[in-house]
């Protein structure tokens, strides 16, 4: 028996190494994994629960936001504009800011079952800031206007811009 230990010394050194750590990997991850379990079954389980109770405040809060956002979009998308109206505050807009507008052009509006859209293109030139600010002030502006395509190019110390926008406007039920 003593001449079978000494030929298998390094085999059973092996495996009691292999078996000790086996023996910390368990000891180590198992813990770890059973809390990551727990957590992840309470995360899987809240989500799937309806809310126990809303709190009164929190409900109103989110129904006067509603109200608040629906106001401002009825507001503007309920207007009665033309493509004439809409290259008339445009220009407005750009005088207001110091955005020189080179070409300006509209083409034909774009009528879905609610909305009517304005497509509008036009090149401008100006300043950094004064262009930053003319688009901040359309999209804030009276119009709702979504900004589609903005390419802007420093040249002659000036800056300028090539711009792709839309203005919506809700159609009317007739």
């Amino acid at each position: 028996m003593k001449t079978f230990i000494i030929r298998q010394w390094f085999r059973i050194l092996a495996c009691a190494t292999a078996l000790s750590l086996i023996l910390v990997l368990f000891e180590v991850f198992v813990p770890a994994m059973h809390a990551v379990g727990k957590e992840f079954t309470s995360a899987v389980s809240e989500l799937r629960s309806p809310p126990q109770s809303m709190d009164a405040k929190a409900a109103d809060s989110l129904i006067k936001g509603l109200n608040i956002l629906t106001t401002e979009t009825e507001r503007l998308t309920n207007q009665r504009i033309s493509s004439s109206g809409i290259l008339k505050v445009l220009l407005g807009t750009a005088k207001k800011n110091g955005v020189e507008i080179l070409d300006l052009s509209t083409r034909e509006e774009t009528v879905s079952s609610q909305n009517t859209e304005y497509p509008v293109t036009f090149k401008a030139q100006g300043s950094f800031r004064g262009f930053l600010a003319f688009i901040a002030d359309l999209e804030s502006g009276s119009l709702c206007v979504k900004v589609s395509s903005l390419k802007m190019q420093a040249s002659e110390g000036k800056l300028s811009a090539g711009v792709e926008l839309s203005v919506l406007v809700r159609r009317s039920a007739e």
